[in-house]
């Protein structure tokens, strides 16, 4: 997940997501994860996760964010990205 704003620099960006896979029984979190920075252009979080040997899976990424202003307003944003059938091995 890459958030960045081109209007400027931030007092606080800070952003958090889950990594979900697909199973029999529904998603299973297999990762997590939270960042934040201050006085930046832009927050990045990256999952990394090897499924392989694992069989054919959806996966989905919920991502949420903030952005603090110099002036104290704060923005939100939600994000969702799902990728069907990934052949893990």
């Amino acid at each position: 997940m890459f958030t960045e704003c081109l209007t400027g620099t931030y007092a606080l960006m800070r952003t958090w997501g889950d990594l979900y896979r697909s199973r029999w029984y529904g998603w299973q979190n297999v990762k997590s994860g939270s960042k934040r920075v201050e006085n930046q252009t832009g927050v990045e979080l990256t999952f990394d996760y090897n499924c392989s040997g694992s069989g054919t899976h959806d996966f989905k990424l919920v991502g949420n964010g903030y952005l603090l202003s110099y002036s104290g307003t704060t923005y939100t944003a939600a994000a969702y990205d799902q990728i069907d059938d990934v052949s893990c091995g």
